[in-house]
This record gives structure tokens, C-alpha cells and sequence, in this order.
């Protein structure tokens, strides 16, 4: 009997070995687990950024090509504002000569109705 005691001591020393080195590794398990899940969580929150910044992108590639298309736009008014800025010098031009030229016929109108008067 003194043997199995002396066994069951052993054996139970054994164990209290065992868990003596097994308490820390939980500790430490339980540590790693935090530890992962805190980078799980910048991961999902890092993945989140990813795709707000490339929807960003998407909208500002989008907001650059309406841009262009404005700016063509824009200088194709430009284009035809000129255009019609020109026509009308043109016709200020017209409108002058048409002004010289009918002044004269009315100089004209009255000089020939002076001379059926006389």
C-alpha cells in the first residue's frame, strides 16, 4: 500500500507539474487570442477603408471625366461666342458703310430736289 501511495504522490505530482507549465500557456493562449482578434479587427477595418477609398476613387474618376467633358464643353461655347462676337463686328461694320452710304443718297435726294425746284 505504501507503493501505491507512494505511486498516487508521484503520479499527483506529475500532474501538478503539468498544470503548473499548462496555467501559463493558457495565459498565453489567452493573450494570442486577444491579440489576433484585435488584428482580425484592424484587418475587417483596414478591408472597409479599401473599399471606401476605392469607391472614392471610382467617384473621383467620374467627377474628373464630367470635369473634361464640361471643359470641352465649355470651350466650344467659348468658340462660338467668339464666332458671334465677330458676326456682330461685322455687321457694326455693314451697318456703318449701309449709314455713310444712305446718307449720301439722302445728300443726293436733296440736291436733285433743290435743282427741280430752281
Amino acid at each position: 500500500m505504501a507503493i501505491e501511495v507512494t505511486d498516487a504522490q508521484q503520479k499527483l505530482e506529475g500532474v501538478t507539474a503539468v498544470q503548473g507549465k499548462l496555467l501559463p500557456l493558457t495565459a498565453q493562449l489567452s493573450t494570442l487570442k486577444s491579440q489576433i482578434e484585435k488584428v482580425h479587427a484592424r484587418f475587417v477595418a483596414s478591408q472597409q477603408e479599401e473599399a471606401t477609398l476605392a469607391d472614392q476613387e471610382k467617384r473621383l474618376a467620374e467627377v474628373l471625366a464630367e470635369s473634361r467633358n464640361a471643359t470641352g464643353e465649355a470651350a466650344e461655347r467659348l468658340r462660338q461666342v467668339q464666332g458671334l462676337a465677330e458676326e456682330v463686328g461685322r455687321s457694326a461694320v455693314i451697318k456703318d458703310e449701309l449709314l455713310e452710304e444712305l446718307a449720301r443718297v439722302q445728300g443726293r435726294q436733296r440736291d436733285v430736289a433743290a435743282q427741280l425746284e430752281s
